[in-house]
């Protein structure tokens, strides 16, 4: 009886995460969503293939990492590419023990891991609804606390950061950056 009750528990838990991240998204929201080895990504499976409106757009696998990613082709083994998220970074450290997108849907790879799979992706308002938040994918939470100091992991989360608040975007639209981003008057109506 107690393992039923559990499980019941953990889907209602589970539903209500996946609702609220879903609903934060949707108004705007932006979401730096991390995986690791198995069975560290079981949380980004509940977001992504929802917010990327493909059931096959989930995190798996468990493969070795511990190398450092260099500058040049995003797509291209063991490097990543140029973007707002990798300004002033020459090197970054892929995490220790990863994983990665069984399919990529409308995510963009911005680096590829030593083991050859995608391991930081991105998407923006090119694939995801006009009034929705930006997200990054990013496969080995590990560099957040081993190697932090080296291979450009602290530059990188502050960038990414500021990418995802879309202040470009604001301005362009003329809202005030100190505020969330306001559903245009088309999809209030939706």
């Amino acid at each position: 009886m107690g393992n039923k009750k559990q499980k019941n528990d953990t889907h209602k838990l589970q539903a209500k995460f996946k609702n609220e991240v879903l609903q934060f998204h949707n108004d705007g929201g932006a979401l730096f969503i991390w995986g690791d080895n198995a069975p560290l990504y079981d949380h980004a499976n509940l977001i992504l293939p929802v917010i990327m409106k493909d059931k096959d757009v989930v995190l798996m696998g468990n493969t070795p990492g511990s190398k450092v990613l260099k500058v040049g082709s995003g797509d291209t083994k063991q490097q990543f590419g140029r973007h707002m998220i990798t300004s002033g970074i020459v090197n970054m450290y892929e995490g220790v023990t990863i994983c990665y997108p069984k399919t990529l849907g409308g995510l963009k790879v911005l680096a590829t891991s030593s083991d050859g799979h995608p391991a930081i992706c991105y998407a923006d308002h090119e694939v995801l609804d006009a009034n929705c938040g930006r997200v990054v994918v990013d496969t080995g939470f590990t560099k957040n606390y081993c190697s932090w100091d080296e291979a450009g992991t602290a530059r990188y989360i502050i960038n990414a950061t500021v990418w995802l608040l879309g202040l470009e975007r604001r301005l362009i639209q003329g809202e005030a950056i100190t505020s969330r981003v306001s559903r245009s008057k088309s999809s209030k109506s939706k």
